[in-house]
Order: structure tokens, then sequence, then C-alpha cells
């Protein structure tokens, strides 16, 4: 819709709509699924491939607009670029016909075998860890099933529940208001104003949105340069907090110093090459640059303007306001199963109702052993090899 239709902005809408609700759903689904997939060891690495992937896909999109510059002023201009978004979208359909259901999932749906099979084929291998590894998944799960079997809404209000809830969802609404996202977004705009240009000079082929253009894209690399270094050097080294502490107050201190540079200083230039660039756009782009590769080795990967001046001190004051949350409220959770983390907090905060369901299951419940049902399956694998 928004490739083929160039004169109804109504269509145009309607096809963004419709590829931001599979955008979304992908970025809610995919991360889970990391998530729920990975050996502890290597959870938050293999997580923050999403960020990495996230980033790559900015990077060319950053390029092709750079490139696109050149082409001659048509509808070609924006259509290739959106056209271009065809090609990663038809990978990952593809892609996904070839992978298993997550392990949890089917547990919690009473797919034990093929729960089983999925662990096996996504670890490659049968032997006594990965079992260790099933039964504590099964246990955690059955736990859960039947403790949350009559669950209301009521409950996630409850103490241990609502603790959990805020702390998920307050992650994610602190990443976006970093700062990075609109950075990410409006990179262009930002840019444009730091060389002395305006907004409307990226809609021409001039020297003036080249340059802004370009800018942008060494942005998008610095992206995908740092999420790299984390992923490489990072993930699975360092704890979750000092990270995102110190991610937070880097990122606080780079907005704030930008802030600072656009109320005192003059970033306006008569000249569209970057030698004519003023001191103060120079160190102003500098600390953006910054400040991503400090948001891409912490609260990138991890878990948008009235006035320059006040983007930036705002976002800044935001940073520094995160850190000292994650400082306060975030658990640490380096090196831990999700089902060991699942049962941080102490048995107390349980309600009576869901405690005693919770026993009474575990009592009276009588199941074929989760070594019988390995056995079993290992039986029926060796068969088939024969």
């Amino acid at each position: 819709m928004t490739i083929l239709d160039t004169h109804t902005r109504s269509v145009f809408y309607l096809g963004r709509v419709i590829c931001g609700l599979g955008i979304g759903g992908s970025a809610t689904v995919i991360p889970i699924y990391l998530s729920e997939m990975s050996p502890t060891s290597m959870r938050a690495r293999l997580g923050s491939c999403y960020q990495f992937t996230f980033t790559i896909g900015i990077l060319i999109s950053y390029w092709i607009d750079y490139g696109m510059q050149y082409a001659p002023a048509n509808a070609a201009q924006w259509q290739i670029p959106l056209a271009m978004q065809l090609i990663p979208g038809a990978l990952m359909g593809l892609g996904m016909l070839t992978l298993h259901e997550s392990v949890r999932w089917l547990l919690a749906h009473d797919h034990t075998s093929k729960a089983w099979d999925s662990l096996a084929w996504i670890r490659a291998s049968r032997g006594p860890e990965v079992k260790a590894e099933f039964r504590a998944m099964r246990s955690a799960i059955e736990r859960d099933v039947h403790a949350t079997a009559d669950f209301t809404a009521r409950e996630l209000l409850q103490r241990s529940n609502a603790h959990r809830l805020i702390l998920g969802i307050s992650l994610f609404v602190l990443q976006q208001s970093t700062g990075a996202t609109a950075m990410a977004y409006f990179g262009p705009q930002f840019f444009s104003l730091l060389v002395g240009g305006s907004s409307a000079a990226l809609t021409t082929s001039d020297s003036t949105a080249r340059l802004t253009l370009l800018l942008t894209g060494i942005f998008g690399l610095l992206k995908v340069i740092s999420c790299l270094l984390f992923i490489v050097f990072v993930a699975d080294r360092f704890g979750r907090r000092p990270l995102l502490i110190l991610g937070a107050f880097s990122m606080s201190a780079c907005m704030l110093a930008t802030a600072a540079i656009l109320k005192t200083s003059s970033i306006a230039s008569d000249s569209s090459s970057a030698a004519a660039l003023s001191p103060a756009s120079l160190a102003t782009i500098l600390l953006i640059y910054l400040s991503i590769v400090a948001y891409n080795l912490s609260w990138g990967p991890l878990p948008w303007p009235c006035s320059a001046e006040l983007t930036f001190a705002l976002f800044g004051v935001l940073d520094a306001g995160f850190g000292g949350l994650v400082y306060g409220f975030l658990p640490e959770t380096r090196g831990m199963s999700l089902e060991e983390i699942d049962g941080r907090k102490p048995k107390k905060s349980q309600t009576h109702r869901s405690a005693k369901r919770e026993t009474s299951w575990l009592e009276l419940k009588t199941v074929r052993t989760i070594d019988d049902m390995i056995a079993h399956q290992s039986d029926q694998h060796n068969k088939g090899t024969q």
C-alpha cells in the first residue's frame, strides 16, 4: 500500500498502520522467544541480538536514504527505501517456518513430549545437562500453571506481582524515554539544524541534505558497532544493574552538555561543508555520538522537540533519574535462569490462597516422572536413527 499508491495519503497511512502492527508484535514476541530458548549463561548475549539486528536495519535504512539523495527527484526517492523493507520481512517470515515452538510455552500448555523435542533441538543434545534443565523448566512451569489456575486481575495488584509488573513496564518506558529513540527517528532533523540548514532542506538534493544524511549514517554505524561490542565483550560479563546505571549517567552527561552548548553557543553556519561547521556544532555532534554509544552499551540492548536545548536538557535529567531508579529498585539477574529469577521473591509474599492451591496440587497430582518421559523419547529417537 505504501509503495504503490503515490497520491492518496490515507492509503499510505493505512499501510503504515498495518506495518506497525506487525513490527509491534514482533518487537514483543522475538525477545520473549530468545529469552525462553536461551541457556542461562548466554541469555543476555542472545537477547541482545535483537537490538543488534535492529541497529543493523536502522543503519541500512540510513545509508539507503543517503544514496537516494543522488537519485533524480521523483517518487522513486521514497518508494525504493520503503520497498526495501519487503526483503527482511520476507526473510523473517520464511525463517520462522524452520523454528520450533518455545519450550516453556509447550510445557505451559501440557505438550511435554513436544517440549522435550524442542529443547533437544535447540540444544542439539539429549544429554544429562539438557535433561536437568528440562526438569527445572517443567517443575517451575507446573507450579506456575497450577498456582495461577484461578488467577484474577486483582492479584496483579498484590505486592509480589505488582513489583514485577511495575519493573517490567518501567524498564521499557525508561528505555523509550532516554532520547535514543527520538534521535533514531528524528536524527536527520537534529543534524540538519546542527549543520546550519533546516528540516525543509531534507526534501531537496542539495549538499546540506547530503551532509545531514551522511552524519545520520555515521550515527547509525556507531549504533551497530557499539551494540556489537556489547554482545562480544560486555554481555554476561557484567551485572545488569551496573551497566544500566553507568549507561544512564553517561547519557545524562552527554545530553546535559549538549543542552548547555546549544544554550550558550551559536551553531548556525552559512556553509554546508563539513569543514565550515562551527566548533559548537562539532562538539554537539560528538556528544550525540557518545550518547548513542552509551545507549547501545546499556539501555539499548538490555531492556521524542519544543526547542533544541529543552529537548536535550529534558533527556539529560531523565537519564540521570533512570540510573537512580535502577540502583534503588532493579534486582541483579546475571547468571540466573528464568526459573531462579521467578523464585527470587520470598514464599511469604504469596497469597495464602495461591500457596494452599500449589501445595494441594503437589501432594495429590500423580504424573509419569520426567525421567520416564525422557527415557521414552530417547528410545524413540534411537529407534528412528537405526
